[in-house]
């Protein structure tokens, strides 16, 4: 308590002492009159987890909201119709057993899309050797009209044949 009077007197001696209060504490008034509020005030607040106390719940509540009347308790989410615990282990086998049929699906699609791949690749290297051979005879055909057509239209005396 002593602490606390100590420091009232100090804020107080800054906001009121004028030009003998360093102009450090004079810009600061705000942040000390916050921090001695604090300190008035901490006393009566009572939150949760303050003092070395932690929060703690003592059920544990599940996911339907059930909380259970005493701590030995199991929730009415936990038992069947029969008042019985159900058995609420996942089912890991099942889940691995569906993994394990789901990847051989993909890996049957990934083999058909590789077979239809290389159909493919077959397909295109057969069409680009079609192109290259029309292109080949189309070439040698244009180049036979072009002579043929310098030949009939060069005059004879550049050594044109008619």
């Amino acid at each position: 308590m002593n602490f606390l009077i100590l420091y009232l007197v100090f804020v107080i001696f800054v906001y009121v002492g004028g030009s003998n209060v360093p102009k450090v504490l004079s810009n600061k008034k705000e942040l000390l009159l916050g921090v001695l509020i604090g300190f008035v005030f901490y006393p009566m607040l009572s939150l949760e987890g303050m003092n070395g106390q932690k929060a703690t719940r003592p059920y544990k509540v599940d996911q339907s909201g059930d909380v259970p009347k005493k701590k030995g308790d199991i929730p009415k989410s936990n038992l069947d119709k029969d008042n019985n615990i159900k058995n609420n282990k996942p089912d890991h086998k099942g889940k691995l057993a569906d993994c394990e049929h789901k990847l051989d699906q993909a890996n049957d699609k990934m083999d058909t899309l590789n077979a239809d791949k290389e159909a493919l690749r077959r397909q295109v290297a057969g069409l680009r050797n079609q192109v290259m051979e029309y292109d080949k005879r189309n070439s040698e055909r244009r180049r036979e009209e072009n002579e043929s057509f310098i030949d009939r239209n060069m005059p004879d005396w550049m050594g044109g044949k008619r």
